[in-house]
């Protein structure tokens, strides 16, 4: 899109990435909700959460896709990781149809 921006794309971030060079100051994290679950040293950690308090610490864009609603990502995730959330991004809603499968 804007090649003079290097952008990190984190797909599968469970997998220990290093994304804590986010070249360019842009994170892009795609279905968030469908992630597994992460174990450091036999505990288990919400890689997720931890993902969105760097971007806030270290002001990168943060641009994250989701087919969960607002409920559900805070069930998830609590409402400290939705705080942050809300004050890092703005919301696009797409409604209508599925265009999955379609030919």
């Amino acid at each position: 899109l804007y090649p003079y921006l290097k952008t990190n794309i984190i797909r599968g971030y469970t997998i220990a990435s290093d994304y804590s060079e986010c070249l360019g100051g842009v994170l892009f994290i795609d279905d968030i909700g469908v992630e597994m679950d992460s174990r450091s040293y036999g505990e288990k950690r919400n890689v997720f959460n931890q993902i969105v308090d760097d971007a806030e610490r270290n002001k990168w864009l943060l641009i994250v896709t989701t087919n969960l609603t607002i409920d559900e990502i805070i069930k998830k995730y609590g409402e400290r990781t939705m705080d942050r959330l809300r004050a890092l991004t703005k919301p696009v809603v797409f409604k209508g149809n599925t265009l999955r499968n379609k030919k």
